[in-house]
């Protein structure tokens, strides 16, 4: 039985190890990017490039939704955020978002 498998489930068992093997990694990198996050002060800010940070939103994640973000005069001005240096559009999105508590 176990020497009739079809070339679709070997397929399918393989993506399934790849899929598998790249969210270990990912887990084990969550870690150390929210300890990096976590204890950037004021004088260690990110720079935009190492967050790949973007003037635009990543799916319905942007900055004005994120906990570090600080807006700015209005809901629609250019703001700060904890981690990031330099100004942030609270339409823009970076590798250090992290969603506000409801």
């Amino acid at each position: 039985m176990t020497g009739d498998v079809t070339m679709q489930e070997r397929k399918s068992r393989r993506q399934w190890m790849k899929e598998m093997a790249a969210m270990a990694a990912a887990t084990a990198a969550l870690p150390i990017l929210g300890t990096q996050f976590a204890f950037a002060g004021e004088g260690s800010k990110e720079s935009k490039a190492s967050v790949q940070y973007q003037d635009h939103p990543y799916k319905q994640d942007h900055c004005s939704l994120c906990q570090h973000f600080i807006p700015g005069a209005t809901p629609k001005a250019i703001g700060s955020c904890q981690v990031v240096a330099g100004k942030v559009s609270p339409e823009g999105y970076c590798l250090a978002f992290y969603p506000k508590e409801s």
